[in-house]
């Protein structure tokens, strides 16, 4: 099976390189699924995984991509950092504060 590249791929493609779902097919499942369909049915003639066709069903269609807000160890300390940080931008003074920071604190 050959698989097109398409003209914008980060909307065309999931991260796992699998054709993901064009807003009209979702529109498409919705209607079905006020037809009587189920997740199963849906997901079976869309190709795409159940809980994909739960979530889309859920949102009442598409929704864009929400990225994870992740926590660093560095949170909350900018100010600090920016204080040891040096006027020419090189990073070093930085990475020296955080190594220092991290061998007071035992932080890995």
């Amino acid at each position: 099976m050959t698989i097109g590249i398409s003209a914008i791929p980060a909307l065309s493609r999931t991260m796992q390189g699998e054709e993901m779902l064009q807003p009209e097919e979702v529109a498409a499942m919705l209607r079905l699924h006020e037809l009587g369909w189920g997740a199963k049915r849906l997901a079976k003639e869309f190709g795409c995984a159940r809980n994909t066709v739960r979530r889309y069903l859920r949102e009442g269609g598409t929704v864009p991509f929400r990225k994870p807000v992740r926590r660093s160890a560095f949170d909350g300390l900018d100010d600090w950092l920016r204080e040891r940080a040096s006027p020419s931008g090189r990073t070093g003074a930085v990475r020296a504060a955080a190594r220092n920071w991290r061998a007071n604190t035992g932080s890995s």
